[in-house]
């Protein structure tokens, strides 16, 4: 909402980030807005990228049509912007290589594989009812990850909230819905792209995220927050899907 913004902006006036998170965060904002610029290039632009890269590996080239490419680059569009936010609210947490390393990971495995894909020959060039439904996919997953994260934001830079651990919004219906998010992209670019290989990038997120991520954060939560986590846990019981897991 507006006043949350005006308390956020209050917030960050009254206790500006230090300049190198500041330099941090316009280098993940120019490398998570740039990718899109240069998605359509790589897809059937002069270079086409896509197409060396494919027939290296033996596999037939098609651009994809109109409508398609339009559908790609307004997902890769919403990724972008996100993930921009994103670093913007998050790199403080990070040393400024592994940050950009970061990005960099994101932008190729979550953007430059899925348009190479989308070149393959053999994808269908019209979309169907499985395209507008991995679509769908993506605004949920952006609204469940980011949407999650932006809420916590708004609750950590007021000052009466320090110290304090965030459990409502997104965050009341899961303990870790914004992983939800990250794994729900990850399978609307496997259907978008009718890629079974890359349905392998989301299962890998359910593992590194549920199994690894998660336990250590849950260990992080319990030793910072202690009784806070405990009222958490037992109000929010369920992990990633509400009333399921």
């Amino acid at each position: 909402s507006c006043s949350e913004i005006t308390l956020m902006l209050s917030a960050l006036a009254r206790n500006p980030p230090p300049k190198m998170l500041l330099n941090l965060s316009v280098i993940r904002c120019v490398i998570h807005v740039s990718i899109p610029l240069n998605i359509e290039t790589w897809m059937s632009g002069n270079e086409r990228g896509a197409e060396v890269l494919l027939e290296y590996f033996g596999l037939g080239f098609a651009v994809p049509s109109a409508e398609r490419m339009e559908l790609i680059l307004a997902l890769s569009w919403l990724y972008s912007v996100r993930w921009a936010i994103g670093g913007m609210l998050m790199s403080g947490g990070l040393p400024l290589f592994t940050s950009i390393r970061v990005s960099l990971l994101h932008v190729i495995i979550h953007q430059g594989i899925p348009a190479t894909l989308a070149c393959i020959d053999g994808v269908p060039k019209e979309l169907t009812f499985l395209d507008y439904t991995a679509a769908g996919m993506a605004v949920t997953a952006a609204i469940l990850q980011h949407g999650a994260e932006l809420q916590r934001f708004f609750f950590k830079v007021r000052a009466a909230n320090k110290g304090k651990l965030y459990m409502s919004g997104l965050f009341g219906f899961a303990q870790f819905i914004n992983h939800t998010g990250h794994i729900i992209n990850d399978f609307s670019q496997a259907i978008l792209h009718r890629s079974f290989l890359y349905s392998a990038v989301g299962f890998l997120a359910i593992g590194l995220l549920c199994f690894q991520v998660t336990p250590e954060t849950i260990t992080h939560l319990k030793t910072k927050y202690k009784e806070q986590y405990e009222v958490y846990a037992k109000r929010t019981p369920w992990l990633f899907i509400p009333f399921v897991w």
